[in-house]
């Protein structure tokens, strides 16, 4: 892809350019979704004066849409904190990051997990253990559904707990093993997700080094015969099948031949479907999804399948979300792939 990637390179370096010259707070505050203005404007303390300085600057900078200080200044110049300008900007500026961390932190499905898994903690603190046990199957649920297998661990030991507490001796063995086999499914998929980031590390690794192209290519190929990597492994879990479909992905189109690339191909569709077919997942999985995407247009290219690539080109082009850093790396893909369509 290096190849066209470079004539990119002044483009890049002047957009660079561009933003050097914009004010930081500028830039950051014009980046902010609606919803994000709305969540910090509501988080500041309503009777403190600094908050209406902090506002006041705030809505004074968001209606530019050209950063310039001294129309600022002049905009400002009968409230008591323009004399302190960068101060105030600075303090600003942090003020809104913490609070965007506040706020994705509070729209996170793990974070709300956790509160839920606080809320049983305590009402089990109260001797309340009905109720601590409704709020952990809740909680058990949720981490199922998103992967997140250390948190139900965590669950399954907190069950386990409270069981000793509600049930009667028979029920409370029967209800135990259950709770087992439970925690060993989990470490199954545990185990099978650590290894298979341990052999993405292996292929970066390879693809990093400074070994002949023929000895790396030979190594990344006996990648290949991993059990794990095999055409036909049942993968445990969503985040597996993700792993899986990349890593192997990845090591087929850089095969040296046309039947290992279109192999690539093939399996890259298949991530595609895989991370399609569960789209509350895939909304926590888009960065993922743009690069699956990516890869499909990059080995449809060094197939010949042209008309197929520029169809993921406008289906990559067409993923909606508010995070502005990922637009950007969105138009970014499209630009490049519609360059190196045109070139091929």
């Amino acid at each position: 892809m290096l190849l066209i990637k470079q004539p990119l390179i002044p483009y890049v370096i002047f957009i660079l350019a561009i933003m050097s010259n914009k004010d930081n707070l500028f830039s950051l505050i014009k980046s902010l979704t609606q919803g994000e203005k709305a969540f910090f404007v509501k988080s500041l303390p309503a009777k403190k004066a600094e908050s209406t300085d902090y506002l006041t600057l705030f809505y004074a900078i968001d209606k530019f849409d050209e950063y310039n200080e001294d129309k600022l200044k002049m905009k400002l110049k009968n409230h008591a904190f323009i004399k302190h300008l960068p101060v105030v900007k600075n303090y600003l500026f942090n003020l809104i990051l913490k609070q965007l961390k506040s706020y994705y932190n509070e729209s996170s499905v793990k974070s709300g997990l956790i509160d839920l898994m606080q809320n049983a903690e305590v009402l089990i603190k109260k001797a309340l253990y009905r109720e601590s046990y409704r709020v952990l199957l809740k909680a058990e649920k949720i981490a199922e559904r998103h992967d997140f297998h250390v948190l139900s661990l965590d669950i399954y030991d907190r069950l386990l707990r409270l069981n000793y507490d509600l049930l009667a001796d028979n029920e409370t063995t029967t209800y135990s093993l259950e709770i087992y086999g439970k925690q060993k499914k989990v470490f199954a998929k545990i185990a099978e997700l650590a290894e298979l980031k341990y052999l993405r590390n292996v292929y970066n690794s390879i693809f990093h080094s400074e070994e002949p192209d023929e000895i790396r290519q030979q190594k990344k190929q006996e990648l290949l015969k991993h059990p794990l990597l095999q055409p036909d492994h049942q993968f445990l879990s969503y985040k597996a099948g993700v792993y899986y479909y990349h890593l192997r992905g990845r090591i087929l189109m850089n095969g040296s031949t046309d039947q290992k690339k279109q192999e690539g191909y093939e399996t890259f569709l298949k991530l595609v479907a895989h991370m399609e077919r569960d789209p509350e997942l895939l909304k926590v999985s888009l960065i993922n999804y743009t690069t699956a995407i990516n890869n499909l247009v990059f080995v449809s290219h060094q197939l010949g399948k042209y008309e197929e690539s520029l169809d993921l080109i406008d289906k990559l082009s067409a993923i909606q979300t508010d995070n502005n850093y990922l637009q950007f790396r969105i138009k970014e893909k499209v630009i490049v792939n519609k360059l190196a369509y045109y070139l091929f």
